[in-house]
């Protein structure tokens, strides 16, 4: 079943017959308890094919969240209720590679503190930040799924300290290794 999933896949992908996708259906995030529990959807589309197993996709929908509770985001979790208005979200750009049997994806999202004011200068009040996410799948081709077996994010924080010398900056990079308790699994769509 193995041999025949790379040629399914460049089958599609280069006679744009339909967009293959992998997608998984879970719960989302949310501070609001009136909408617990409320359904979300997170869709990894193939772009294009780069060669050699390499693949640029789009997430649409939502991202895995892992620092309270895992979870699904809302790609429009960051933006304002008046940019909610404004403008459609843009699908995140993401790059993959499979070998068959192990699928490693790498996106990135941009948060900001939501308590910050848009027309204030940047550098004071708007501590906005990047985050890089690595996802690691393991396909099992008996059920056309791809089961989460290791994720990790790296994430940078900007802040203004008071001191008796005066206000000073920095910005902080980490890398976190997310401990997965609950199974996760992308199924495969067309």
């Amino acid at each position: 079943m193995r041999n025949l999933w790379a040629p399914f896949l460049l089958y599609f992908i280069t006679n744009n017959v339909s967009a293959l996708s992998i997608v998984y259906d879970g719960h989302r995030c949310d501070d609001d308890s009136s909408i617990a529990n409320a359904s979300a959807q997170s869709r990894f589309t193939v772009v294009r094919d780069l060669g050699n197993g390499n693949y640029e996709l789009s997430l649409d929908g939502a991202f895995l969240d892992y620092e309270e509770k895992l979870c699904l985001k809302p790609l429009n979790t960051f933006l304002t209720e008046v940019e909610k208005l404004q403008s459609q979200v843009a699908p995140i750009q993401a790059f993959a590679f499979f070998n068959g049997d192990v699928l490693v994806v790498s996106y990135g999202t941009l948060a900001r503190n939501p308590g910050t004011a848009l027309d204030n200068p940047p550098l004071f009040e708007d501590i906005s930040f990047p985050r890089a996410f690595t996802l690691v799948f393991d396909y099992e081709p008996s059920r056309q799924v791809f089961k989460l077996r290791s994720a990790s994010f790296l994430t940078n924080v900007f802040t203004n300290l008071a001191s008796p010398d005066g206000n000073k900056s920095f910005s902080a990079f980490w890398t976190n290794f997310i401990n997965l308790t609950d199974e996760i699994e992308f199924y495969l769509e067309e």
